[in-house]
């Protein structure tokens, strides 16, 4: 029996800047696009020293296939056995954003990772920004 290929379906670039992962990706995702996806982000994440944070913008109809939600699942996984404390999302002009909200929710509660829905960027990095320092805080 052979698999099947399926093209991939969504993008995403990743950027870093001061200890903070910023991806800004168009959906729908299908499992091949996540799986390219981590191990382009497992090589990025080199460049980050725990605790390190991570801001999700989205746009598109950022939903995910089961298998691709089932993927990002292990990559959220690695990222927090990495370092990753953290993650804000921001949902621009995003399609379906009631089940993205559901879909990202379910996975990071499921890993106990704090995140929250941000309206902007700006936002998102206040709020992560913010919960470094009250973690910061409690460690001392």
């Amino acid at each position: 029996m052979m698999s099947k290929q399926y093209a991939q379906h969504g993008t995403y670039q990743i950027t870093i800047e001061n200890n903070r992962l910023t991806v800004v990706s168009n959906g729908p995702f299908n499992a091949e696009t996540i799986k390219t996806y981590r191990h382009i982000a497992a090589k990025l994440r080199t460049e980050l020293s725990a605790p390190w944070t991570q801001i999700a913008v989205m746009t598109g109809m950022p939903i995910f296939t089961p298998e691709a939600e089932a993927e990002l699942k292990r990559t959220v996984i690695d990222r927090q056995s990495m370092g990753m404390v953290a993650c804000a999302f921001v949902l621009e002009q995003a399609e379906g954003q009631s089940i993205t909200r559901r879909q990202m929710g379910r996975m990071y509660d499921e890993c106990n990772i704090p995140h929250v829905f941000a309206a902007n960027v700006a936002e998102a990095n206040e709020w992560l920004d913010a919960f470094l320092a009250d973690s910061q805080c409690q460690e001392e």
